[in-house]
C-alpha cells in the first residue's frame, strides 16, 4: 500500500504549483501492482512506443537519444525503444517561436536554449523528474492513416522514471489541454473530441482505449467543470450502505487546491480527510466485529462491506467493495483485502482535492465527451465490444488496444490481442502470455 500511495503521491504535484513538494514513501511490497498502457508508432520508418495512458497529464513524450539516466529495460520484460530525432526522416524539432511552445509553459516549467529549441520540464513529489524539448513528428494509426503530431522528447530522467521497474517508453497524455493526444488530433480533424476508456480489472487486466464517439445504452453523464486544468466534475455526496455520509459539502468544491479528478495515472483513490474518516467510519460499523486488513473477509467481501454510491450532479456511480478495497499479499493461503481508499492528509494540508483513480474507473465504460463538456460511464465488461459511430467522411474511431502488466510475485501476466472490425462494433478478443 505505501509503495502504492508513493506513486500516487508522486503524480499529484502536478495538481499544483510546482513549489510544493511531498513527502517521499514506500516499501518493497510484492502484492499485485497494475499499470495500463497502449502502443503508439511515431516517426518514418515508425517504431512502436509502450507508452502509459494517463487521463491526469497533458503531453506525449517519450524517452530520447541521447538520454541521460533513461533505463535501458523494463522489469515489465517488454523491449525499452528509445525515440531518436535523426533516425527519423519526417521528425522536426519544435522552435520557440512555434505556439506550441507558449501552450507547454502553461502545465510545466519550460524555456528555449541557444539552440532554438522550446524545452520542458515536469518535476513530481517522489523525487522524479522529466527534462526535454518538443518535436514533431508523424504519427501512424489504423490501417495506413496519419497524422502529424507534437510531442516531448525526453532526454533526462531522474528518481523513479530512470528505474527499471514498471518502466516505459513514457506517457501519453489524454488531459484538458490543447497539447495533449487527443486534443492534437481533434484539431486536426482526425477524430471527434471524444474518447473512451475500458480497464479491465481482473488478475490479467488488459482494456480498450477508443478515440471516437461511443454509442451505448445507460451511459450516465456528469457535467465537466469549465476551465479546469484536469477532468474535474462536481461530486455532491456519497452514501454508506444507503445512508449518506455527514460530510461539509464545500470540502468537494472545485477551487485551486481541491476539487474532484478522475485520473487513470492514478491508482487508488484519494478524498480529503474530513471525508475519509467519515467514510472509514461508516464503512467499519458495517462489518463489525470484523477488522479491515482481517484475513476473515477475504472470501466474504461482497457479504460483509456494502456498496458505495457516489452521487454527482445529474449522475450517480455505484461501487462494490473491490472498488474501494484493494488486495494485498496473502496470509494462510487467503488474501488479505484493505482499504483501497486513502486520506489527503491532515485537514490543514494544503492539498484537499478528491481524485478517483484506476481502483474506481476499472471496470467501465469511461467516456470522456469533450464536444459537450461532460462525462459519463457504465458497467462494462472490458473485454466485450461496444458500439462507435461510424462516419465514412471521417475517421471517427481511433483504436488502441491496451496493454496491463501484473506483477504478482515476480509473476508476470500479459493481455495482447486481436482487433476486429465489423459494421460498427469493435471487437477484442484476448489472448494471454506469461
Amino acid at each position: 500500500m505505501q509503495l502504492l500511495k508513493a506513486h500516487d503521491r508522486g503524480r499529484m504535484v502536478k495538481l499544483k504549483s510546482s513549489a510544493v513538494s511531498l513527502p517521499v514513501e514506500g516499501v518493497a511490497d510484492p502484492y499485485i501492482a497494475g499499470l495500463y498502457f497502449t502502443q503508439v508508432q511515431l516517426g518514418t520508418p515508425p517504431r512502436t512506443y509502450n507508452l502509459q495512458v494517463d487521463t491526469g497529464s497533458d503531453l506525449l513524450w517519450v524517452n530520447c537519444h541521447p538520454c541521460i539516466g533513461c533505463p535501458a529495460f523494463s522489469d515489465l520484460k517488454i523491449p525499452i525503444v528509445p525515440y531518436d530525432v535523426k533516425a527519423s526522416a519526417s521528425s522536426s524539432k519544435v522552435p520557440c517561436s512555434d505556439p506550441s511552445c507558449t501552450l507547454i509553459t502553461q502545465i510545466s516549467e519550460s524555456g528555449c536554449n541557444d539552440q532554438n529549441q522550446c524545452g520542458y520540464s515536469f518535476q513530481y513529489g517522489d523525487g522524479s523528474g522529466t527534462l526535454g524539448y518538443l518535436v514533431e513528428d508523424v504519427l501512424h494509426y489504423m490501417v495506413n492513416a496519419t497524422a502529424t503530431v507534437i510531442f516531448g522528447c525526453g532526454f533526462k530522467q531522474s528518481g523513479d522514471l530512470s528505474t527499471s521497474e514498471r518502466a516505459l517508453d513514457g506517457i501519453i497524455g489524454f488531459g484538458a489541454s490543447d497539447l495533449s493526444f487527443n486534443s492534437q488530433l481533434a484539431k486536426q480533424g482526425k477524430t471527434p473530441n471524444v474518447f473512451a476508456h475500458c480497464l479491465d480489472g481482473g488478475e490479467r487486466g488488459g482494456g480498450i482505449l477508443v478515440l471516437g464517439n461511443v454509442i451505448e445504452p445507460d451511459i450516465q453523464y456528469t457535467p465537466l467543470v469549465p476551465y479546469m486544468s484536469h477532468y474535474n466534475v462536481v461530486l455532491q455526496s456519497i452514501s454508506v450502505n444507503n445512508a449518506n455520509l455527514t460530510i461539509d459539502p464545500k470540502l468537494f468544491s472545485n477551487d485551486v487546491m481541491q476539487g474532484t479528478i478522475f485520473d487513470s495515472g492514478t491508482t487508488l483513490a484519494y478524498l480529503p480527510d474530513e471525508a475519509y474518516q467519515a467514510f472509514t467510519q461508516a464503512v467499519s460499523l458495517v462489518v463489525a466485529p470484523f477488522l479491515l486488513c482481517d484475513t476473515r473477509l477475504s472470501r466474504f467481501i461482497y457479504k460483509l462491506f456494502p456498496n458505495v454510491v457516489l452521487y454527482f450532479e445529474g449522475a450517480s456511480m455505484t461501487l462494490t467493495p473491490a472498488e474501494y478495497l484493494i488486495r494485498q499479499a496473502s496470509a494462510a493461503n487467503a488474501p488479505i483485502w484493505c482499504m483501497g481508499w486513502q486520506s489527503m492528509g491532515s485537514a490543514e494540508s494544503e492539498l484537499q482535492y478528491t481524485i478517483f483513480g484506476d481502483l474506481v474507473l476499472k471496470n467501465k465504460l469511461v467516456v470522456y465527451d469533450l464536444e459537450r463538456g461532460r462525462i459519463g460511464w457504465r458497467p462494462f465488461d472490458c473485454k466485450t465490444s461496444f458500439f462507435l459511430l461510424f462516419r465514412p467522411d471521417l475517421c471517427d474511431a481511433l483504436l488502441l488496444h491496451f496493454f496491463s502488466r501484473l506483477v504478482n510475485r515476480g509473476r508476470l501476466h500479459r493481455h495482447g490481442g486481436e482487433i476486429f472490425w465489423w459494421q460498427w462494433n469493435v471487437y477484442s478478443w484476448p489472448s494471454f502470455w506469461q
